[in-house]
């Protein structure tokens, strides 16, 4: 009998005085939904505390098994139950933090969120369960595992190591309390960015070139109106304001959100991150990071970035120089250089010059319900799924929607999602994917996972409903592609369960959807004006593809400095120096890029990606070669072939991270992968 059985009537014993469980929407069976809409803080403080203790119950059960009764259920698998546990509020309130309309539930959550991943610390240096995993390595059955069960193994042995297991207790101690500081900082550094909020008020001459529905949503008096920094206030305002010196003081206010409160603390997270590594044995925290990813090594980034900048060159001076000559005629003085301010603005001049391509025009066409109708057709003919609207589920807010998604082969449900698309004080502020449920097997059947896209599209009004820019819509693809990854996942264990894979290979999936959002048979299915009900022409998707890869060469270059600030702060820069984050950022941006620092601001403060993908934001770059590979199947077969998405589905997206990633790619393409259709869809 395994000890696993044993163990859980003294489970189910304990837990019995910690409440009942059914009355907290946190504590759910499997399969069930949360019910958000009665969460209540104490429930957040009672779901936690149950949480750890149960998983502390775990914990004892798996260090006191004797060794030669050790097996990979009692002792790998159980390891994998914790982290499944403890995922069970992590996931729901990481999400109620960062979306949750009440600021008591945000902060309920986030200090949930926190103790929680305290807990994880203490957890990845605990020398118990390190010898508990070490003692059943060496045991027969974990010489003759093999698959996910082995690399799961391997997994574990590497990580307690990279966490310090084989340090002595006084420097595992140091650890411990870095990486404490380090969750401590980092959800801080993000909160300030979600609390932080400014407004610009301009009049009517700043405002000129906004569509009416614009001014009317941002109008605070007669001829007076105030631009937040939101994405759907922001974007269109740098793209169409014909006042230089008004986007100017918009992008001043957006590149310095938060920088009082995150410029320092950013630097301790930084010092912080380089004294990890240095503990840990690591020359660069850099070097600590890729050395579990599909890069490897430092030196392979800095290859990658600068054999990638090097081919980018040419067309991106071919570039400045076109929006140069655009500005000259514009402003009728020669133009030797362009600000960032300007180039939003000069970047939608060309587009409308040399392309005849409205991007407000093109907005009418993709109203949010019929993109929502058109990616839900779209991934339901490709991989045989059926999604359903839930009109009575539980939600966090009335604008949120929740789906079903069944197989349409086999009939099942195989998890659902949430669709949070608007913006609203202190949500979460950019476009992503959320985890609420991931999925895992257990005896009694599988885990359904569920997911929820957290985005930022123009909010309806009484005068005109949500219209998405073509980037936009690419963004939802996109998104949802993340969110796909983890619906398809047959993952036997949550810790390799749909997105959690090589953090440089977790982009290719979710930039494959990209693709669709650019092929006609696809966009003539539901791109309608909102109005009239009419297809989007031919002649406007004609000047869209003719558009595409419009300043390509720019834009993959400012891809390249964020990925090379990044890894310059984590690999070549002392954080103990004299010399300031602001200081990296001006150097690079003005080598890299086309458009100079601008002085006195400071991106670094508001850049979250530094801290979610510190030392990683090559990774972006990195997963778009393979993820153009793996689309140019799909243009070889036909972009609706279902083959291909049964084959792709199959192979990469139901295996999440039990395989390598470079394996599954290669897989799916009958040949290792290449750069070239990268290449080719930047216009090279």
């Amino acid at each position: 009998m395994k000890f696993r059985n044993l163990f859980f009537p003294l489970l189910i014993l304990l837990l019995s005085s910690c409440g009942k469980q059914d009355r907290n929407p946190i504590l759910i069976g499997r399969n069930v939904y949360y019910e958000f809409s009665a969460l209540t803080p104490e429930h957040i403080y009672q779901a936690t505390d149950q949480t750890l203790l149960e998983c502390q119950l775990l914990v004892t059960s798996i260090v006191t098994i004797p060794s030669e009764e050790r097996t990979f259920d009692n002792t790998l698998l159980e390891i994998d139950d914790i982290q499944a546990l403890l995922m069970r509020p992590a996931n729901p309130l990481y999400l109620m933090g960062s979306v949750h309309p009440d600021s008591i539930i945000r902060i309920a959550a986030d200090s949930a969120v926190m103790r929680i991943e305290l807990y994880i610390n203490d957890l990845a240096i605990n020398e118990q369960l390190f010898k508990a995993v070490k003692s059943f390595s060496q045991s027969n059955e974990a010489e003759n595992l093999v698959g996910w069960e082995k690399r799961f193994l391997d997994k574990q042995l590497r990580d307690f190591r990279r966490n310090g297991l084989e340090l002595p207790p006084a420097k595992r101690e140091k650890v411990k309390k870095i990486l404490n500081r380090l969750s401590r900082n980092s959800q801080q550094y993000y909160n300030n960015i979600s609390n932080y909020s400014d407004t610009l008020f301009v009049d009517e001459a700043e405002i000129n070139g906004l569509s009416d529905a614009y001014k009317n949503a941002h109008r605070v008096g007669e001829d007076h109106y105030a631009v937040d920094l939101s994405y759907p206030s922001f974007q269109p305002f740098m793209k169409l304001s014909e006042s230089n010196d008004a986007r100017r003081r918009l992008l001043l206010k957006y590149l310095n959100r938060a920088e009082a409160d995150n410029l320092p603390l950013f630097r301790v997270i930084l010092r912080d991150r380089k004294k990890l590594a240095d503990l840990l044995g690591y020359p660069s925290y850099a070097a600590f990071i890729v050395e579990d990813k599909m890069a490897k090594t430092t030196e392979n980034v800095w290859a990658f970035e600068n054999e990638l900048r090097a081919a980018l060159q040419t067309k991106a001076d071919t570039e400045l120089q076109e929006l140069l000559e655009l500005k000259t005629r514009k402003t009728r003085q020669p133009a030797k250089s362009i600000y960032q301010w300007g180039k939003y603005y000069y970047m939608d001049q060309l587009a409308k010059t040399k392309y005849k391509l409205d991007g407000e025009l093109v907005r009418e066409y993709f109203e949010v319900g019929n993109v929502i109708d058109g990616l839900l057709t779209t991934m339901q003919e490709l991989f045989e799924l059926d999604f359903k609207k839930v009109e009575r589920g539980s939600t966090w807010h009335p604008d949120v929607l929740l789906y079903e998604a069944y197989d349409l082969r086999t009939k099942d449900w195989i998890g659902s999602f949430y669709l949070d698309l608007f913006p609203r004080e202190n949500k979460y502020g950019h476009a992503a994917c959320f985890d609420v449920v991931e999925g895992k097997a257990y005896p009694d059947g599988y885990q359904k996972p569920m997911f929820a896209l957290v985005c930022n599209f123009p909010k309806p009004n009484a005068e005109t409903p949500s219209l998405l820019s073509h980037s936009q819509v690419e963004t939802f693809f996109h998104e949802f592609g993340h969110g796909l990854h983890n619906l398809l996942t047959k993952s036997p264990l949550i810790s390799y369960s749909g997105t959690r894979v090589a953090q440089d290979f977790v982009e290719t999936p979710s930039q494959v959807y990209e693709g669709w959002v650019w092929e006609k048979e696809v966009l003539g299915k539901f791109a309608r004006h909102y109005l009239t009900g009419e297809t989007i022409p031919d002649d406007l998707l004609n000047k869209m593809l003719e558009a595409k890869n419009m300043l390509s060469g720019i834009n993959a270059l400012q891809q390249v400095f964020y990925g090379v600030l990044d890894f310059t702060l984590h690999d070549t820069y002392n954080p103990f120096s004299a010399i300031k984050t602001t200081e990296i950022v001006e150097q690079l941006q003005n080598d890299i890029t086309p458009f100079k620092y601008i002085p006195d601001t400071h991106m670094e403060a508001s850049f979250g990606h530094l801290i979610g993908y510190g030392a990683g934001y090559y990774g972006y770059l990195w997963s778009k070669v393979y993820a153009q590979d793996i689309y140019s199947l799909f243009e070889e077969n036909g972009i609706m072939d279902q083959t291909t998405a049964r084959r792709y589905r199959v192979i990469i997206l139901e295996k999440g991270g039990t395989e390598d990633a470079f394996d599954l790619i290669s897989q799916f393409l009958d040949r290792e992968p290449n750069n070239a259709a990268f290449i080719k869809s930047l216009g090279l």
